[in-house]
């Protein structure tokens, strides 16, 4: 196995998680208002910066790379083998012998049949936060600044799976917990035998995984990069926000405006009305079919081939949290110090409000805790550092 500068490898990190069946600690304590002030446990334990929605969180798998495909189809490489699929189309299989080392940005592949299907974000720069007068802006979205990545990477192409994670606690054991916050009887509250394979509403295998912590996330990426021998990990916030505007600067990847959320992102709207029709927070009033979270992909990707990353799920980050972009890291690294209990989310969820689902907005929430729309996406290092 490869190894990166100052990086533990997955073996040494595998050996400090929690492998165990027993019950997961509460907790609940620390819920926090836009404001500040403790509100006990109605909004599941996650906090932020003016959190108008019901408060859960989603994560995504970035791999080392991400970018858009083309209408007539794109090009997945699994292993040695590139598949190129057009929309609506059976995969064509070519041999190839070209590794996701030297794959160009928009290409997509797979380090392993089970492994989440990632693509290459190309290097570049972009204005990070969202400016004084962005409709729905607050406080700890700024300043606006430049950050330069400075390498290709590659970010899931989608969220990881119920399917995916399901895998990886299959042949690990990993404890997952019995416990997590999830919206019913017309609040937030944390259930017992709660998680991610019951989160409060049903799913298949191809939703995305919900009820997974930070500290699970990590676990997922230690043990897929053991598997594949390969540096998966969260991405950075800062990352994640280049890779979800995708080269543009508008307060969502498709407009300023708030209208085509239900083509472009599963958030807040008439069908989550639908099914609680007391949900007292502000919703969309088009409707796309799904109350809670909707199977991967199944809303128009951003410009470089990226699913979700506005809704279904928010979407950890490696980053401690700090209220301001103030002396934060301009290279695109995490930032490594200021409020490491909690860590950063990113992209809202299903029960998002329009306002949140933004692409600078931001949350937080403790590292320990699980939520019904809380996820991941992974990212994965494409060449290692000598």
């Amino acid at each position: 196995m490869r190894r990166w500068r100052g990086v533990t490898t997955a073996a040494e990190t595998l050996q400090t998680l929690p492998y165990d069946a027993g019950e997961p600690e509460n907790t609940s304590a620390g819920t926090i208002s836009g404001d500040g002030k403790p509100m006990g446990g109605d909004r599941g334990g996650m906090s932020g910066s003016m959190l108008t929605g019901a408060a859960c969180v989603g994560f995504a798998l970035l791999a080392g790379a991400s970018a858009a495909g083309s209408e007539l189809g794109v090009a997945v490489i699994v292993g040695n083998r590139t598949e190129t699929v057009a929309h609506g189309a059976a995969p064509m299989v070519h041999q190839t012998a070209q590794r996701p080392a030297d794959a160009q940005p928009g290409e997509r592949f797979r380090d392993c049949p089970d492994c989440p299907q990632m693509v290459v974000v190309p290097a570049g720069s972009h204005r990070m936060g969202s400016p004084s007068w962005e409709r729905g802006r607050t406080g700890d979205e700024g300043p606006v600044h430049e950050v330069k990545i400075g390498a290709p990477f590659a970010l899931g192409v989608f969220e990881v799976t119920v399917a995916e994670f399901g895998r990886f606690v299959d042949e690990t054991g990993y404890s997952a917990g019995s416990r997590c916050f999830t919206y019913e009887g017309g609040k937030w509250k944390e259930g017992r035998r709660r998680g991610w394979r019951n989160p409060g509403f049903g799913q298949s295998g191809g939703h995305p995984a919900a009820c997974v912590s930070w500290d699970d996330a990590q676990a997922y990426a230690a043990w897929l990069s053991l598997k594949t021998g390969e540096r998966y990990r969260l991405p950075s916030e800062s990352e994640w926000e280049y890779a979800a505007r995708a080269g543009t600067s508008t307060s969502r990847y498709w407009a300023d405006s708030e209208s085509g959320q239900c083509r472009h992102a599963n958030g807040a709207d008439a069908s989550l009305k639908g099914r609680y029709p007391d949900w007292p927070w502000t919703v969309m009033s088009c409707q796309d079919g799904q109350a809670h979270t909707a199977p991967v992909g199944g809303h128009e990707a951003n410009g470089w081939g990226l699913h979700d990353m506005l809704g279904n799920v928010w979407e950890w980050t490696e980053d401690c949290w700090n209220a301001s972009y103030e002396a934060g890291p301009l290279d695109g690294a995490a930032w490594g110090h200021g409020d490491c209990a909690v860590r950063v989310l990113r992209g809202g969820s299903w029960e998002s409000t329009p306002s949140a689902l933004r692409t600078a907005f931001r949350v937080r929430n403790s590292a320990g805790d699980r939520n019904s729309s809380i996820g991941f996406r992974v990212a994965r290092m494409l060449t290692p550092e000598s």
